[in-house]
């Protein structure tokens, strides 16, 4: 059974959370909720694709790097 919270209540939650993930279908808007909740809670804004994944050209960044861009990261991310 769903277990629902008012708005008053996730925004609390959202406000003392240390990191948010919001995932989602390519093209469902991602970027643009995170950016929004990053911004109305004062947390900073991640790019999984930007930041942790992919180097300019769309070059893959290597495992290692990966791991200690999403270890060392905190706030709102977008994947």
């Amino acid at each position: 059974m769903p277990n629902f919270i008012d708005n008053d209540r996730a925004a609390a939650r959202l406000k003392q959370a240390g990191r948010v993930l919001v995932i989602g279908c390519s093209g469902g808007g991602k970027s643009t909720l995170s950016r929004k909740i990053a911004a109305r809670f004062g947390h900073e804004y991640q790019s999984l694709d930007r930041d942790v994944f992919w180097l300019p050209g769309w070059r893959k960044r290597e495992m290692l790097q990966q791991r200690r861009s999403s270890s060392t990261s905190s706030g709102v991310s977008a994947g």
